[in-house]
């Protein structure tokens, strides 16, 4: 097969972050771009993945000598993550103790070549060629917030992990949404029920920008939080944009916020001259932050012209933002 470009990699580096990205990528048949993981070959080599309302990010210190962006199936991710853990490592043809054997990086051979497929060589034991999902990636690399964060704040991730399923239960009646407000060095998270409110408080290490407040998906605040002992970084750049978490060297991931009914907030004025009943605070109608979920929609559809399903989700945002229901007479 023709070879359009080629190169060595780290395996240890690059099959690690494509592994980490696979749980934030779609898992709809109906959206295949969005189905796999995203590689953005160049200097730095970059890898990507997002299903509408959540985003995972990696610039990894590898470099690749053609600047193209390829999307791997996630199922030819986990064929190369298996591969690779049966690929015995290649000592170094000077190595004069067994230390540099045993961490010496294993490298592997990658080369675009055919029609839209990408072969992985691992030494000269195995070798994988996949087929590539065709179409236009989306352009993650927009997503991702520019400049200072309005709210940075830096948490024990047990901790975290235990205040939101201390209230996950009453989230599942409030939408599956959890509040953050962050003051006086405190983040207190709390969630709302049709007829609970339930809290919790926990120390903040060091927050820069408060008071702030945010409102997430519990499910997919306790999906990253798994697995992490240590200490990660929260930053928000502005009230609709994706909340950035950070941990350690593992991926940044993006999740869109919610959109609720802050106690403190005033409903909207009305046009019409005669009163309308007070909004019913306690059982506020919420709705998800789309603005992740249409750019790359957009990008998937390639088309000027927005699908059904997009109008119908514009239109329940821009009014889902102060929506009221009114009092029975």
């Amino acid at each position: 097969m023709t070879t359009s470009a080629e190169g060595s990699l780290d395996g240890d580096t690059l099959i690690a972050a494509m592994l980490a990205a696979l749980p934030y990528r779609a898992t709809e048949e109906t959206r295949p771009v969005l189905s796999g993981i995203t590689l953005v070959l160049g200097s730095p080599l970059e890898v990507a993945a997002g299903d509408g309302f959540r985003m995972s990010h990696q610039a990894l210190g590898l470099s690749f000598p053609l600047e193209e962006k390829i999307m791997v199936p996630a199922h030819s991710v986990v064929i190369l993550g298996h591969v690779f853990a049966k690929t015995p490592r290649t000592p170094p043809t000077t190595a004069d103790s067994l230390i540099p054997i045993i961490i010496a990086k294993r490298q592997l051979h990658m080369a675009l070549t055919g029609d839209n497929r990408v072969r992985v060589d691992f030494g000269r034991t195995a070798s994988v060629v996949i087929n590539l999902i065709q179409g236009n990636p989306p352009d993650f690399l927009a997503l991702i917030p520019k400049g200072e964060p309005v709210l940075q704040s830096q948490l024990f991730a047990p901790q975290l992990e235990a205040a939101v399923k201390r209230v996950r239960d009453i989230a599942k009646d409030g939408s599956g949404i959890v509040r953050m407000v962050f003051a006086d060095g405190k983040l207190t998270v709390s969630a709302k029920g049709e007829e609970k409110e339930i809290s919790a408080t926990m120390d903040t290490l060091n927050t820069q920008g408060e008071p702030e407040r945010t409102a997430l998906n519990h499910k997919y605040v306790l999906d990253y939080l798994s697995g992490k002992q240590g200490i990660i970084i929260l930053s928000k750049h502005s009230d609709t944009g994706p909340v950035v978490f950070q941990y350690q060297n593992s991926p940044r991931v993006l999740i869109m916020p919610m959109f609720v009914q802050w106690g403190d907030e005033k409903p909207a004025a009305s046009d019409k001259t005669e009163p309308e009943p007070e909004a019913i605070e306690e059982t506020p109608e919420v709705e998800p932050e789309e603005e992740m979920e249409s750019s790359l929609a957009e990008q998937e559809n390639g088309e000027e012209e927005p699908h059904p399903e997009e109008e119908i989700a514009v239109a329940a945002e821009s009014a889902g933002k102060k929506r009221r229901r009114k009092a029975t007479p």
